[in-house]
């Protein structure tokens, strides 16, 4: 299974592919070289909130786009049912 950041990365790389621009045009658009994009696109360095953000606005995609379908999700949502259940079993024992 992909790491987060190289999963991230892979959605930015096809999402671009996609839309047939080319890498030097992004990595200016976020004001950073084509080598440290190329490394965002290979998973090698972890994407920036304020880059995801810029992403998301230049493909007028959400930002939960590059997060969809990674496995991290699914343990994300998981530990918000463990987190609502802790919370009723509070509420519960409160108010007896």
């Amino acid at each position: 299974m992909l790491s987060l950041d190289e999963y991230v990365g892979h959605k930015i790389r096809a999402l671009r592919e996609s839309r047939s621009v080319k890498p030097e045009k992004i990595a200016a658009y976020l004001s950073i070289s084509l080598d440290r994009y190329a490394a965002l696109e290979l998973g090698r360095r972890p994407v920036s909130a304020r880059h995801l953000f810029d992403l998301s606005t230049y493909f007028e995609m959400p930002i939960t786009y590059f997060f969809a379908g990674h496995r991290s999700n699914e343990h994300a949502a998981d530990s918000n049912d463990m987190r609502r259940a802790r919370s009723d079993q509070t509420d519960d024992s409160a108010s007896k």
